[in-house]
């Protein structure tokens, strides 16, 4: 077998039926060659069975093992391909060029890595839906350390690549709890190299979040930013929620779903108050960050 291009590697814990779909999609791509290593943590549904149905590796870890950058870092050790493709094991490509519209921006040898685009579900709030056209546009960008700044949430490894050499030099951060992607682009455009924002690489993925749940996942994000960063703009994070507040009435009022519109208030809420909290974390006990975490087993290990 020919030395792949490209290697596809997916984290999984009880992926559901729709992980199927997702291995479909990735054996369809075409002009490229490539490997697909799957890195299943326990899963007790049909992930397994769905993966030996198509030509993959896959390396089980128990839960103790497990870590967002830790685990990719180690499908990444286990691979062949001169590109890293990672993609969540929910989100799916929606074209058979998908992986080709990653890897040929590699063209570029200043490019360490490009993320595609993610475009919501059928079933997707409302308020995802205004967040991913905000966040996942239709024009490619070129991101460098000139360009960059602190509130552009460049990169994620739910549909991205990169290229393996840099990748050698700066693995994902094994010690975030979260936003290991970012903080890699982060670093890796502060040593000078570029990275690409592709919307031809497009996928559908998005997540339908209840408060509680919104409030976890973003007191984890602000855990790892108070990690990420020296210094934090705390005022301009603030603007920041409030412009995002207003056009995002304002989209649901031209969509006509204007009984989302008091949801979308408090969904918006518990995004400030778990990330601005999390940025606070290392100052609560224990016991109150497992509870207003995600990812109980991150702090369980400290």
């Amino acid at each position: 077998m020919a030395v792949p291009l490209a290697s596809v590697l997916i984290p999984t814990r009880n992926a559901g039926k729709e992980f199927e779909k997702v291995l479909s999609n990735v054996f369809a791509q075409k002009k490229a060659a490539f490997e697909v290593l799957i890195a299943d943590t326990e899963s007790v549904d049909e992930t397994l069975e769905i993966a030996s149905r198509f030509k993959v590796k896959v390396k089980k870890i128990r839960q103790a093992e497990f870590g967002h950058g830790r685990t990719r870092n180690m499908l990444a050790s286990m691979a062949k391909g001169d590109f890293l493709v990672f993609l969540t094991q929910d989100s799916i490509p929606r074209q058979n060029l998908w992986l080709y519209s990653l890897i040929k921006n590699f063209e570029d040898k200043k490019v360490a890595g490009v993320y595609g685009r993610q475009v919501t579900k059928e079933n997707a709030f409302p308020m995802e839906e205004f967040f991913y056209m905000k966040k996942y546009g239709g024009k490619r960008v070129l991101w460098d350390r000139n360009s960059w700044r602190e509130k552009d949430v460049v990169f994620s490894s739910a549909n991205c690549a990169i290229r393996k050499k840099v990748f050698q030099e700066r693995q994902f951060n094994p010690e975030l709890i979260v936003s290991e992607d970012y903080e890699w682009a982060y670093n890796v455009m502060n040593r000078g190299y570029s990275i690409v924002y592709e919307p031809k690489a497009e996928t559908l993925h998005s997540h339908n979040y209840g408060l509680a749940e919104n409030f976890r996942k973003h007191f984890d994000i602000g855990y790892s930013y108070s990690q990420i960063y020296s210094r934090y703009d705390s005022l301009g994070f603030a603007f920041a929620g409030v412009k995002f507040f207003f056009e995002e009435q304002a989209f649901l009022a031209r969509s006509r779903k204007l009984l989302w519109m008091p949801y979308a208030a408090a969904y918006l809420l518990t995004k400030f108050l778990g990330v601005s909290l999390g940025r606070i974390a290392k100052f609560f006990p224990k016991r109150f960050c497992m509870i207003f975490s995600g990812q109980k087993y991150y702090w369980s290990r400290k």
